[in-house]
């Protein structure tokens, strides 16, 4: 069995013993200034290439699967993108595609609790093309930009309906 690691970017530590590589990393230190406003313990959260979920409330001490809560999260797709919000702590946006499985439609999740409980945020008549990435406004929660493989779309309501 081969063994991977996940190596903090910033601060102390040796290291977290994950079963998958990691393709996509949201962590406290994205948050910069709102760290302070969430606390030193909010939650870091990696995805892998082959769909799994990862979230650490503790600094990479202990690790929980969150893969089996994401429902319609479709199995071995790729997590490409995780982005914490900078507005509210729990709350984390999961990019994923499934184009390496001929799958072109558009995925992403959000959770507001830590990854209890996930909505997915794309209807698929609304969007076209496989999620590569999302922003969330630095000054309005509620404006979400999306990309994927066939354009740009805009959110003014926390992602409920797109444009």
């Amino acid at each position: 069995m081969r063994e991977r690691r996940l190596r903090r970017r910033v601060g102390i530590g040796a290291g977290v013993l994950l079963d998958h590589e990691p393709t996509a990393v949201a962590d406290s230190c994205e948050r910069g200034e709102e760290e302070e406003q969430h606390g030193p313990h909010a939650p870091d959260v990696v995805g892998t290439d082959d769909g799994q979920v990862h979230i650490t409330r503790d600094g990479g001490e202990n690790w929980n699967n969150l893969t089996s809560k994401i429902s319609g999260m479709p199995n071995g797709s790729w997590v490409a993108q995780i982005r914490a919000s900078k507005f509210r702590a729990g709350e984390v946006y999961v990019v994923v595609n499934n184009y390496r499985n001929f799958d072109f439609k558009p995925y992403l999740f959000r959770t507001r609790d830590y990854g209890e409980t996930w909505q997915q945020l794309l209807n698929q008549p609304e969007t076209f093309g496989y999620t590569l990435s999302l922003v969330q406004d630095v000054e309005e929660p509620k404006l979400l930009f999306l990309g994927t493989e066939h354009g740009l779309y805009v959110s003014i309501d926390e992602g409920v309906s797109w444009t």
